[in-house]
């Protein structure tokens, strides 16, 4: 058997196995939390609801955006949550555009630790827009590398016009109007599809993590859905239908992936952990 066909079969297998998964979920209303764990506390079973690949009903009052800030209490200290409720208001597009572009503005010249208010002499060596978080997956220079590719990929979805730029210049589209006009493609088409139809089921959901302290939880949103969490949140929609990705508990931030590597000391990921869980900073930039 060669590797194509090993891939395809170990593939399909772990699809069964998260649908046999999830059906058993389903069965025992696993996928819906008690008026305790919506409350932000755990109960005895609320680690087989948590089970990461599986599906959640997550309630927004519980929520993180990917920014960092809770939907709830901080949310309009959110760009992007700004941005979008002046969509709702029908503000005009060039005031849209220019809006995106003040952020970029604003942005450009900070780099990834600028935007943690940490001195983190690694993150300092790099752009904003390459940060990563201490349980983020990839360390910050193969994301230096790799996002560039990924974030024209994207972006071309909605604004074909970018189709021809430089390899050289791809970071150059982080801050432009190219990158403004296109993310206001989305939002407006992704709003409007989801007022009028809801939100479609799809194979790939929005993806959270669940963030643990002690005996009281929190989710935050990954790199997938983010568009539709926003959207559904303005929509007054109550939960978030959803996939959990990863669980982080405070308990065990030195196994995070970039505490381990050294990007992050145990200090850091433990003030920026605390910050995630209040849900009251932004860590993130626009791009």
């Amino acid at each position: 058997m060669n590797f194509k066909m090993f891939h395809i079969l170990f593939s399909n297998q772990k699809k069964k196995f998260k649908y046999n998964i999830n059906q058993l979920k389903f069965l025992f209303s696993l996928h819906i939390l008690n008026s305790f764990e919506a409350n932000g506390r755990l109960g005895n079973f609320t680690k087989f609801k948590f089970l990461p690949k599986t599906y959640l009903q997550a309630p927004f009052s519980l929520g993180r955006t990917i920014r960092g800030l809770s939907f709830d209490k901080h949310l309009y200290s959110d760009p992007f949550a700004i941005f979008l409720k002046k969509i709702i208001e029908n503000e005009n597009d060039n005031k849209l555009i220019n809006y995106l572009l003040s952020c970029y503005d604003r942005e450009h010249n900070l780099n990834a630790s600028d935007l943690i208010r940490l001195p983190n002499k690694i993150l300092s060596k790099y752009p904003g827009w390459a940060l990563v978080l201490p349980w983020d997956q990839s360390a910050i220079d193969i994301k230096f590398k790799n996002y560039p590719i990924q974030f024209i990929k994207n972006r071309l979805k909605f604004y074909k016009e970018i189709e021809n730029t430089n390899e050289k210049n791809y970071q150059k589209l982080f801050y432009s109007i190219e990158n403004a006009k296109s993310q206001l493609i989305q939002t407006k088409e992704l709003y409007k599809s989801i007022k009028k139809n809801g939100l479609r089921k799809s194979k790939e959901m929005p993806k959270i993590h669940i963030l643990i302290n002690g005996n009281e939880w929190r989710w935050l949103m990954s790199g997938q859905g983010n568009h539709r969490a926003y959207i559904l949140n303005e929509l007054k929609y109550q939960y978030l239908e959803c996939e959990v990705d990863s669980i982080i508990s405070k308990n065990d931030l030195t196994n995070l992936n970039n505490v381990k590597n050294n990007i992050f000391s145990e200090y850091e990921a433990e003030k920026i952990f605390d910050h995630f869980f209040k849900g009251d900073k932004c860590f993130r930039g626009m791009t």
